[in-house]
């Protein structure tokens, strides 16, 4: 008995030695998430189409490399322009990561691996995109945007 507890504290104290890659990785992404608003409303296209808050400032949150972003509602807004939307500013939180050596470890492998990019109007879930930076293209986890009226 006394042997699987003293493995299992073992085991305990690797996990809490080595960390875990699901975090915030605070010297990457905190830059990375005060940036971004000001990137995305630097997009003509992009500032265009998304949701506003009160001050002007875009409506978007981040968490773990997860971009949240709202889109704007309105009869502009079809299907199409809501994905490129979406594409457009997937591609401006992707050139943060990628380009920012940061992100790199010593071996030339990524800190962060994947992001993702979940895609919202009003308070319905359109999308969930993810891109795994050692890939030259995203992956589209979720699309109900057949399903949005």
């Amino acid at each position: 008995m006394r042997p699987r507890i003293s493995l299992l504290i073992l085991a305990v104290l690797v996990l809490l030695t080595a960390g875990c890659r699901s975090g915030e990785f605070k010297d990457l992404d905190m830059p990375i998430y005060q940036r971004m608003p000001d990137l995305l409303a630097a997009n003509e296209f992009v500032y265009d189409h998304v949701e506003k808050n009160e001050d002007g400032s875009v409506k978007v949150n981040f968490e773990k490399g997860r971009m949240f972003l709202w889109l704007r509602t309105g009869s502009d807004m079809d299907e199409v322009a809501r994905q490129e939307t979406i594409s457009e500013a997937l591609e401006l939180f992707h050139d943060q990561y990628v380009d920012n050596p940061e992100n790199l470890k010593k071996d030339g492998s990524f800190k962060r691996e994947v992001i993702f990019i979940n895609g919202y109007v009003e308070e319905t879930e359109l999308y969930i995109l993810e891109w795994n930076l050692n890939e030259e293209n995203p992956n589209i986890l979720n699309n109900r945007s057949g399903n949005y009226f």
